[in-house]
C-alpha cells in the first residue's frame, strides 16, 4: 500500500479581508501499488494516479535474445527448424487459422533497450573540448536485451470498451434476457417419463408416414438447459421456408434409429444404459476406421453415420436423465448432457520466438593424447 498526498490548492487573496487565506490542509489518499489489489474495472478508461517515485508499467522486460529484427507476424512462427516430410502437414498449429494477408502486417514497435557509449576522441585542434564526455556520448541499441511487450497502447484499437461490452452482451446478456422471458411466460416441464418420450417417437413416426413437413424448433442454449428435446410441430396446408433453414437430415436419421430401438427404450433404464454403451462403442469404432483411411491432405470431418450416432446418444441420455428414475435419485451436482468428442488433433506447436543459440563450450588446453598426473606409488622400505 502507498500513501499519496494530493496537491494542495493554491493560496488566494480575499477582497474582503485583504489578507491571503491560508492554504488548506493536505489530503492523503491510500492506494495499492499492485493491480491485483485494486478494484478498478477493466472497462474503466480513466488513468490511475501514481506518485512520483513510481510509474505505470506498460511493458515487462525480457532477457531473451532475438536474432532477427523483422517486424511481421511471420517472424513469430514455428521455432522448429526441421522441414516436414512430404505428405505431412506443417508443424505450426495456427497455420490453418491465420489468413495469408495477416503475415504481411507489421507488428507493433517493440521496446528497444539502449545503452550509452563513448566515441573515440578526435585529435584535432579545430574542435574545442573534444575530450568532453558530453560530446562523445551516443546511444547504442542493445541486441541482447529486448522486450516482448509493445510500446504502444493497443487497448483502444484492438480491445476497446465497446468491443468488450458487445462480447459481454452476446455471451451473457442474451442468456439473461432469455431467462427473464422464460420466467415471465412460466416455467416449462423439465421432467418427462419414458412413456411420454416413446409417445413422441410414435407421433413422429406417423408424421413421417404421412409425408408431412415438420417444423423443428431448435432453441438456444440457455444456462443450465444445454440440450433440449426437439419438439416437432405439425402443420398442414402451409409451407414455410423457415423449415428448410432449421431442417437437419441427421435428426430424421436419428429418429429412424430410435424407432428401431423403441422396444428396448420402453423396458427399463438399465436397458437404455446398455444401449448407450453399445452405441458409444460403435461411435469409437467408426472414428478409428475414419482415422485409418484418411490421408493427410483431406480434412478431418466426421461421417454422417457418426453424426447420427452422436445425436442418438445425446437423445438417449436426455431420456434417461429427464425420466422419473433419474429425477428420484439424490444427486446434488449438475449433470451435463453433452458428450466430449475429439474434433481436431494438432501435431505441431504454438508459434513463439526462435530458440537462442547455445554458447560454445570452453575447450580445455590439454591435448587429447596427454594423460593426467599419476599417483606416486609408495616404495618398499
Amino acid at each position: 500500500m502507498n500513501k499519496v498526498e494530493e496537491p494542495p490548492t493554491p493560496a488566494y487573496h480575499s477582497l474582503y479581508t485583504g489578507q491571503p487565506q491560508p492554504p488548506s490542509e493536505p489530503k492523503f489518499k491510500t492506494q495499492p501499488l499492485f493491480s491485483s489489489l485494486t478494484g478498478k474495472s477493466a472497462l474503466d478508461t480513466r488513468n490511475t494516479i501514481v506518485p512520483d517515485p513510481y510509474h505505470l508499467a506498460k511493458v515487462v522486460g525480457s532477457t531473451k535474445s532475438i536474432i532477427t529484427n523483422t517486424e511481421s507476424l511471420k517472424s513469430f512462427g514455428n521455432p522448429t527448424l526441421r522441414t516436414p516430410a512430404a505428405g505431412h502437414t506443417g508443424g505450426q498449429v495456427l497455420d490453418n487459422f491465420f489468413h495469408p494477408n495477416w503475415y504481411t502486417l507489421e507488428a507493433p514497435t517493440w521496446l528497444i533497450y539502449k545503452q550509452k557509449a563513448l566515441k573515440p576522441p578526435v585529435e584535432s585542434t579545430l574542435v574545442k573540448e573534444t575530450f568532453d564526455n558530453e560530446l562523445r556520448t551516443f546511444e547504442r541499441v542493445s541486441q541482447t536485451i529486448r522486450s516482448f511487450g509493445p510500446t504502444t497502447d493497443l487497448r483502444r484499437s484492438v480491445l476497446s470498451s465497446e468491443l468488450r461490452n458487445s462480447v459481454w452482451f452476446n455471451h451473457f446478456g442474451l442468456k439473461k434476457l432469455d431467462a427473464i422471458k422464460q420466467a415471465y411466460y412460466g416455467p416449462k416441464e423439465k421432467s418427462k417419463s419414458i412413456s411420454e418420450t416413446s409417445r413422441e417417437i410414435q407421433n413422429a413416426e406417423d408424421a413421417m408416414d404421412e409425408d408431412r413437413i415438420t417444423d423443428l424448433i431448435i432453441p438456444e442454449a440457455n444456462g443450465n438447459d444445454i440440450a433440449r428435446s426437439v419438439e416437432p410441430v405439425f402443420k398442414s396446408g402451409e409451407i414455410k421456408l423457415e423449415n428448410l433453414v432449421y431442417y437437419r437430415p441427421e435428426v430424421a436419421s436419428m429418429i429412424e434409429e430410435l424407432k428401431k430401438d423403441k422396444d428396448i427404450i420402453k423396458r427399463s433404464p438399465s436397458k437404455i444404459q446398455k444401449l448407450i454403451s453399445f452405441d458409444l462403442l460403435r461411435l469409437n469404432k467408426l472414428r478409428q476406421v475414419r482415422f485409418s483411411q484418411q490421408s493427410a491432405a483431406n480434412k478431418n470431418t466426421p461421417t454422417t453415420a457418426e453424426v447420427v450416432l452422436y445425436k442418438k446418444i445425446m437423445k438417449l441420455l436426455t431420456i434417461l436423465l429427464q425420466s422419473n428414475v433419474g429425477q428420484d435419485q439424490s444427486f446434488t451436482h449438475e449433470v451435463s448432457k453433452k458428450i466430449p468428442v475429439l474434433l481436431n488433433e494438432y501435431p505441431g506447436v504454438l508459434p513463439g520466438h526462435m530458440p537462442s543459440s547455445s554458447s560454445a563450450m570452453h575447450k580445455t588446453a590439454r591435448l587429447a593424447g596427454v594423460r593426467g598426473p599419476y599417483k606416486k606409488k609408495k616404495g618398499f622400505m
